[in-house]
């Protein structure tokens, strides 16, 4: 396997995954599948999205909300935009967000907007709605979007801690610093990859 440099090239591996199952979600009564493809298709038009927004790369979009596709959608088109994610508890206090914002200097807010306190105190913040981001998005290309200028060094995310002992700080954390984590975590995956054939799929 190449050595990756970015967080992209992962992007780079699903779409070569296809139709395979990449996320099985649960809403009520329905179960949402999503291929590899779908997600890497969904990440272009979320970047596309961010340009058409105004969003400068380099910023910082507040993504707030459950575990789902869309969140991962918002995630992978802010990677390949070069906007920096600032990932919040769902169920954060819109002071906290407030707060966060003003240090970030944040632009955008991806949220779920229908009676979200969230909202009350963020209302200079742009917000993109999390839950119907597919549809908004629907309308840009889902092919390739060429990013430009990513590095080891570019900022991917800031992550506050959980305050335990003292006020959230913002940990910021480039694409170097999150594959330093996740190399280890592959070379113990590819030792069990050799079952596969008879234990498909195999998932971590």
């Amino acid at each position: 396997m190449p050595e990756r440099r970015t967080l992209l090239s992962y992007l780079d591996d699903y779409a070569q995954r296809g139709g395979a199952t990449v996320f099985v979600h649960q809403r009520g009564l329905r179960t949402v599948r999503w291929s590899y493809e779908r997600l890497v298709q969904e990440a272009n038009r979320f970047a596309r999205e961010l340009a058409a927004r105004g969003v400068v790369p380099g910023e910082r979009v507040l993504l707030c909300g459950e575990n789902s596709p869309e969140w991962a959608t918002a995630f992978w088109g802010c990677c390949l935009y070069s906007a920096v994610v600032v990932p919040l508890d769902k169920g954060s206090t819109p002071e906290f967000v407030n707060s966060v914002a003003q240090q970030t200097d944040a632009k955008v807010l991806v949220a779920d907007p229908l009676g979200n306190p969230l909202l009350d105190d963020t209302s200079r913040l742009r917000v993109i709605s999390l839950p119907n981001l597919t549809d908004l998005i629907s309308h840009h290309p889902s092919t390739a979007y060429v990013s430009t200028g990513i590095t080891e060094d570019t900022i991917a995310e800031i992550v506050y801690t959980s305050g335990t002992t003292s006020d959230p700080k913002g940990v910021v954390l480039t694409h170097r610093n999150l594959l330093a984590n996740l190399r280890p975590l592959e070379k113990e995956i590819r030792k069990y990859l050799k079952w596969e054939r008879f234990f498909h799929p195999i998932r971590f």
